[in-house]
């Protein structure tokens, strides 16, 4: 079976509807709440976390697929399950920095607060660590392709 190379076309499309919820959502939610939007500072620190978890499975990958021993190599449902994780995580992190982006610049545009300071902060590193989880997720896709896909 043929797999395709994920396109960058659907990667920012996926952003671009998710920052237009994420916008809407941060616009309409004092509407709904009388407060502002709060965004828990555990979310960047869990993007972050899952941003180092597969940096260290896309190097663990690397290593193991680069070896030319058979004993040694890596199994292919290992490499088959790393690329269904390369292809969640670049498809999960443009989601995030897409919500949280369209949420940045509804609070960018809303500096009258301290909250809002504070979500800036936030929200910022969280787009930033997503945008890493895609880059790894891109790279370990790259890493887990078929020789005979190249071809094609």
């Amino acid at each position: 079976m043929k797999s395709n190379n994920t396109r960058f076309s659907f990667l920012l499309a996926l952003l671009a509807l998710a920052g237009a919820s994420g916008w809407s959502l941060a616009r309409l939610w004092p509407t709904w709440n009388s407060t502002e939007m709060a965004i828990p500072v555990l979310t960047p620190v869990v993007m972050s976390v899952l941003a180092c978890f597969l940096l260290a499975w896309t190097l663990m990958v690397r290593a193991n697929h680069a070896k030319t021993s058979h004993h040694h190599r890596l199994d292919p449902i290992v490499a088959a399950r790393s690329a269904a994780l390369a292809l969640a995580a670049s498809r999960v992190g443009s989601v995030a920095a897409g919500f949280y982006g369209g949420v940045l610049l509804v609070n960018a545009l809303m500096l009258d607060t301290q909250a809002s300071g504070r979500c800036i902060a936030v929200t910022s590193l969280t787009v930033l660590a997503s945008l890493i989880v895609v880059g790894l997720g891109l790279w370990l896709e790259h890493i887990c392709r078929l020789p005979n896909d190249l071809d094609i």
